[in-house]
Formats: C-alpha cells, sequence, structure tokens
C-alpha cells in the first residue's frame, strides 16, 4: 500500500451538502483542503439513482426552500418551495461550480478507514493508497456522508463514543 504525505491539506469525507460547505468555507479562508468522494459527482443523498443515495424518484424537500438554501448562495427563484431530489442536486452542482469546489474534489474514491497517527489522520483510500492528512480539531475528522456503508467506531482521546452498524 503507497503512502502519501497530505499533512499540509485538512481532508473532508463527503461531497454532499455538510462536505460542500465544509470545503467551500475552508477555501474562503485559505485552509487547503481536498475532498473524498465515493460517486462520480457531487449531490451525497442527492445524487438519485447511485448506491450512496436513498431518495425515491418523487422525493422533495420536507423543508422549505428558504429554510434549506446556503445563507450565501439562494436556490433559484423559480425553484418551488419544496423543491425535487433533481432541483436539489442541479442546486448542489451549481453551488460546487459556483465556487470551485470540483477543483479539490477526488471523485470515484472511497474512504475505507481513519485512524490517528500522531498529530495527523491516516486516511485509506480504496484505491490501496494511504494519506496522512490533517483534520479541523485534534479529535474529529470532517465526515459529512449520511449514508454509512461500513460499521465505524467513533471515539475521542480514546473513549468509546458510538458505533453505527448497517
Amino acid at each position: 500500500m503507497e503512502a502519501f504525505d497530505y499533512t499540509k491539506k485538512y481532508c473532508t469525507v463527503g461531497a454532499g451538502c455538510s462536505g460542500l460547505a465544509a470545503a467551500k468555507n475552508l477555501k474562503a479562508h485559505q485552509i487547503p483542503c481536498d475532498v473524498i468522494e465515493a460517486e462520480d459527482d457531487v449531490g451525497g443523498n442527492w445524487y438519485y439513482g447511485k448506491p450512496r443515495s436513498s431518495v425515491y424518484r418523487s422525493t422533495h424537500l420536507i423543508s422549505s426552500k428558504p429554510l434549506t438554501e446556503y445563507t450565501d448562495f439562494p436556490m433559484p427563484a423559480h425553484y418551488p418551495d419544496y423543491p425535487s431530489h433533481a432541483q436539489v442536486w442541479e442546486y448542489l452542482r451549481s453551488y460546487a461550480k459556483t465556487f470551485g469546489l470540483y477543483e479539490s474534489i477526488e471523485f470515484n474514491t472511497a474512504v475505507e478507514r481513519i485512524e490517528k497517527a500522531g498529530g495527523f489522520w491516516e486516511v485509506t483510500l480504496n484505491n490501496n493508497q494511504t494519506r496522512r492528512e490533517l483534520f479541523t480539531a485534534p479529535a474529529a475528522a470532517i465526515i459529512t456522508c449520511r449514508n454509512i456503508s461500513l460499521q465505524y467506531r467513533v471515539s475521542v482521546h480514546g473513549q468509546k463514543i458510538s458505533q453505527l452498524e448497517q
């Protein structure tokens, strides 16, 4: 397994709503960041038809447009109060394009493991690559994926705080 030094960058896992917001704000503050996304485009759960998406063809937002949109990037005026999944996905793609986030996203790459390694984190990817990266806090990672496809054990300073299973 190859090891790569990315210790000058922060890592965000997932390019859905939260991952895009994290990447945009890190970039706005000139903080180097890369985003690791398992699918071939942004959108996370809103990328209908992909294995990690759980939306149905008929899905619409259940929160209104003004309560869902990013504060610095309103949804298009012609969108209905409760946009469809396709409109939400297009909105997220537009957000990523507008703020130049696509260049920071590594698509078709899944994170298989994240482990603390001294002052950094070792991020093991599905392409047999291991990277040493920074995260936003000494004991936390920006993990923004809604659908967890593997079992995760989350701990802070060695104390187990949760375990999620499929």
